[in-house]
């Protein structure tokens, strides 16, 4: 059984550095756009049809920009959402502080203490 966790610091700020420490679940969501278009999904992207190219295929690339954004606009809402709550810390070795103590606290955590930056302002 898979518990799809982990501690995450995120990193934000442009001019001045912030930290927020969080135990998450499903971080991958970090990079759903929500106001990306509905798409139809492709009968082929799951098969093992070897002259299917999901790079130029329409209904993969929509798919790849509403799950898999690049954008980090995308990705700061999205943190705002999900680190929203936290306490804020100025330095990185208080935010590792903290994201140690949660650990310790945790019985199961999948992936372990990671940092997610995103060079936008919180």
């Amino acid at each position: 059984m898979s518990a799809d966790d982990g501690i995450y610091i995120l990193e934000t700020g442009i001019s001045k550095k912030e930290y927020r420490v969080a135990h998450l679940q499903a971080i991958e969501n970090i990079a759903y756009d929500k106001d990306a278009p509905d798409f139809e999904w492709c009968n082929q992207s799951g098969s093992i049809n070897k002259n299917h190219d999901f790079r130029t295929c329409p209904s993969c690339r929509a798919r790849q920009k509403k799950f898999h954004s690049d954008d980090p606009n995308v990705h700061i809402r999205n943190a705002r959402d999900m680190w929203g709550n936290c306490q804020v810390f100025t330095t990185e070795a208080d935010a590792m502080h903290k994201a140690m103590e949660l650990y310790r606290e945790c019985c199961i955590c999948e992936y372990g203490i990671q940092t997610i930056a995103i060079e936008r302002d919180f």
